[in-house]
């Protein structure tokens, strides 16, 4: 799917209810604070948290590793943890994707 008016490095948001986003379809994980994601976009890639984990102090529970481990995707869907800790699918797909996205004004 190529689209001329797309800067590059950029992708189209894809349309869900109505409005453009990305969103998780996978998520293994990994080892250490490595997880591997699959987007709704078909494409795929692996992200290190560990630099974010530490960052927020609201992630600090899931700083053990096997904590970590427990994520879950929610409802959006994206990566979560019991602790209440999630990530903008975004921001995730900026990490494992190295492109941002592109999306136009959605017409009502």
């Amino acid at each position: 799917m190529e689209n001329k008016n797309v800067p590059q490095n950029q992708v189209p948001c894809v349309k869900r209810d109505g409005r453009e986003s990305v969103y998780l379809i996978e998520a293994q994980y990994r080892e250490g604070y490595r997880i591997f994601l699959r987007f709704n976009t078909g494409e795929a890639g692996e992200v290190d948290l560990e630099e974010v984990v530490h960052q927020y102090q609201a992630a600090e529970p899931i700083r053990d590793k096997g904590r970590f481990a427990a994520f879950y995707l929610d409802a959006w869907p994206t990566l979560a943890w019991a602790c209440s800790f999630d990530m903008a699918p975004e921001s995730l797909y900026f990490m494992a994707i190295g492109k941002s996205l592109f999306c136009s004004p959605i017409k009502v």
